[in-house]
């Protein structure tokens, strides 16, 4: 347990920070399917050596112009026998949001490193960092501004008034995180816990060239856990909190996970689960998992106060990954003794 607890305190004190922390980062309804954007030290973790995954979300259809995400990621891990019996993680992410009239656009594209390293049987600790670089721009002649009515009726000609200097904007940001995984041996039983935090140095995000309008740094504190109750059936358990200046965001929720087939190489299994983003929005889902394949959707309906506008139509989000393991080369052996 002494172990344990001194392995477990970085993470510990991450999500500690976090509800002291005071924006706007792109999000989805399934933080956990874009785990590089989630925490950079669950780069690697997956049940495989390779992994691709993707995912698009279509937010407000209802109003005029809706905001869309789409953000892919692959990632790897690396045995190092030199390091001990852990290993490095290593991943790529990228990220793209547009909304408005204005088009504003923001791409980031992200490189991420991690490392884990087992403690027991039972838990591993890992840690990750991230270094990336974004762009922001948006179509000025696409807006329009007071300054631009003559009195009688719009004239695009004349002058806005605004003092953009810059319709692009580019910035490196840095990220780092840690997570502490428990699994119950021979049992699909884990469990998650830990917390990224991102824009570690707070770089500038104006347009107006001002050095005092930074973006915020985010944090973001979760659980994932998945408990196997019965050979065919796991219960799920999500829970995350993002908080980025002003903005806070608390999803939880859980599921269920049934196995149909469970034979090696014939793997499928259905999911549904339901989120609540508190005070925003319910989330039902339903997913499908095929031997090496897992995809997915669900549907924002909105409750929040913006329901007037949106009519509970909150948008689509749909969602796939794709794993790979290497198959292992059998050990050397002699075919013949030799006299």
């Amino acid at each position: 347990m002494m172990h344990f607890l001194k392995a477990a305190f970085p993470a510990l004190i991450l999500l500690l920070i976090a509800g002291a922390a005071p924006a706007q980062d792109i999000h989805f309804s399934h933080m956990h399917r874009t785990p590089l954007h989630l925490n950079p030290a669950l780069t690697g973790m997956a049940p495989s050596d390779l992994r691709f995954g993707g995912i698009y979300r279509n937010q407000w259809r209802a109003v005029p112009v809706p905001y869309t995400t789409f953000g892919a990621f692959a990632d790897t891990r690396l045995s190092q026998p030199k390091l001990g019996p852990g290993f490095i993680g290593a991943g790529l992410q990228l990220l793209t949001d547009e909304a408005g009239d204005g088009q504003m656009r923001w791409v980031q594209g992200a490189i991420s490193l991690s490392y884990l390293v087992p403690i027991g049987n039972q838990f591993a600790l890992g840690a990750g960092i991230q270094g990336s670089f974004a762009q922001r721009n948006f179509e000025l002649g696409l807006l329009t501004f007071d300054e631009q009515f003559d009195g009688d009726q719009f004239n695009a000609a004349s002058a806005n008034g605004e003092d953009a200097r810059q319709n692009t904007l580019n910035y490196i940001s840095f990220a780092a995180g840690a997570n502490i995984r428990f699994k119950v041996p021979e049992s699909r039983t884990q469990f998650d816990l830990g917390s990224g935090v991102h824009h570690l140095t707070a770089p500038v995000s104006s347009f107006l060239e001002d050095e005092d309008i930074r973006l915020s740094p985010r944090i973001s504190p979760y659980l994932l856990g998945s408990v196997q109750v019965h050979s065919k059936i796991d219960v799920l358990l999500r829970a995350w909190w993002q908080g980025q200046g002003s903005y806070r965001e608390l999803v939880t929720g859980a599921g269920i996970l049934y196995h149909l087939q469970t034979a090696r190489q014939r793997e499928l299994s259905l999911e549904f689960s339901i989120l609540n983003r508190w005070k925003d929005a319910l989330i039902p889902q339903f997913g499908l998992r095929y031997r090496t394949w897992e995809a997915g959707m669900s549907y924002d309906i909105n409750f929040s106060d913006f329901q007037k506008a949106t009519g509970r139509r909150g948008g689509p989000e749909l969602y796939f990954q794709y794993f790979i393991t290497r198959v292992q080369p059998p050990p050397l052996f002699k075919a013949c003794p030799i006299f």
